[in-house]
């Protein structure tokens, strides 16, 4: 047997990597003897296990995982085309995030007989899913945001399944830059990817679960019930630029404006986000899919509060692909340096106090009070600001402060 990558032949497999897992699953899906796993950290993250009895090194987790390194696949962002575009179907951009272009991907894709990949939140796990359907109906499902990391292995399994049993079957996959850059690599290995059109989008990175839990935990708290009926991360109810989220819970209902809300404020605040996170060459420099989606944040639609897309073709197949897609209105092309200073692509600084930071919301659980330990770090005008923000959150749900 042949060593990979000049690793002897007893740490050929991603174990022995050590720059931290993305969890895109990919390691799991391509490994023929079922040696290795996606199981949640004790950090909250979902990452790679390998049972070591089981593996016998062969290295093909190596030629699909980001962490060697290797980015030959990929395409580089700053040589991709970009236009602004909305979906023409006005339920469908109210729904959206943005301006709905996923949405359109997906029903192009459909009414092409490609199966169709994306994520969902499962309510009964409390989790985010990556899911394969056939059916139009799951694209309201995918539809929006889901600001936590997903599972991935199950769908991906059945996709592989699929298109490898008949050459002529074809799919879509939108997922995080980190997931498409290890599905990329796998349909590569394993001689598929002409098959495939990935779709990526612009990531702010990936937040622990032990933040998602302990959120819910406030939540049932404060309405009062014991299970989730409904979440949108991000409704438009107040317009494109208003990030607010939205629970649904037993006939009762939590809304809040982001900047007010604890969970949108652990998110943006970039102390809770995987460690893969925070030096990716993925968000703003590389990419494994054929097209780039994202909010086209920027002064050209400042004014708009429908929701405008933000699309980069990356590969011929890409480019291709979006001139089927006859629902969506192209509103303009424009140059990368439009978007990129809007986008979250620079790397995030580690907090010297994340074990600290971690060890408390493992062990309480309160989302708060573990924010508390870096928030201690904030100048006094940032801790004013702090305590009219825990204010305001105490005041009834559906209040609008603008």
């Amino acid at each position: 047997m042949e060593k990979k990558r000049g690793k002897p032949m007893l740490e050929n497999n991603v174990s022995f990597l050590k720059a931290p897992c993305t969890g895109c699953g990919a390691c799991e899906v391509i490994c023929g003897k079922e040696a290795i796993n996606i199981q949640m950290s004790k950090e909250g993250f979902f990452e790679a296990v390998v049972d070591k009895a089981t593996c016998i090194n062969c290295g093909k987790c190596l030629d699909v995982c980001i962490r060697a390194g290797d980015f030959t696949r990929c395409s580089a962002i700053k040589d991709g085309k970009l236009v602004a575009a909305r979906s023409t179907d006005s339920i469908v951009l109210q729904k959206a995030s943005s301006g709905g272009a996923v949405s359109e991907f997906y029903k192009t894709a459909l009414s092409k007989g490609y199966k169709i990949i994306g994520t969902e939140y499962d309510l009964s796990k409390e989790k985010a899913m990556m899911q394969i359907s056939d059916s139009v109906v799951a694209i309201n499902r995918f539809a929006g945001s889901k600001y936590i990391q997903s599972y991935t292995c199950d769908a991906l399994e059945e996709v592989v399944c699929y298109t490898k049993s008949d050459k002529h079957h074809r799919a879509i996959v939108v997922g995080t830059p980190c997931q498409i850059y290890g599905i990329n690599n796998m349909l590569h290995e394993l001689k598929i990817r002409d098959q495939f059109i990935l779709v990526d989008f612009f990531c702010h990175g990936v937040p622990s679960y032990l933040v998602w839990n302990s959120y819910l935990k406030y939540i049932k708290s404060r309405l009062n019930v014991s299970k989730i009926d409904n979440v949108v991360f991000r409704d438009k109810g107040y317009g494109w630029h208003n990030y607010w989220i939205k629970v649904e819970a037993e006939g009762k209902q939590y809304s809040s404006l982001g900047a007010l809300d604890c969970f949108y404020t652990a998110f943006f605040d970039n102390q809770f986000v995987n460690k893969s996170c925070l030096n990716c060459k993925l968000r703003g420099d590389f990419s494994g899919a054929d097209i780039r989606v994202g909010d086209f944040w920027g002064k050209q639609f400042e004014n708009d509060d429908d929701g405008v897309s933000a699309i980069v073709k990356l590969t011929k197949r890409g480019g291709d692909f979006f001139n089927q897609c006859s629902n969506i209105q192209v509103l303009g092309r424009y140059e990368l340096s439009d978007i990129m200073p809007y986008q979250s692509c620079g790397p995030y600084k580690e907090n010297p106090l994340r074990d600290q930071i971690f060890k408390k919301l493992f062990e309480s659980q309160d989302l708060t009070a573990a924010m508390k330990i870096y928030q201690k770090q904030y100048s006094i005008t940032k801790k004013g600001k702090l305590a009219v923000k825990r204010v305001l959150r105490k005041l009834p749900n559906k209040i609008i402060l603008f």
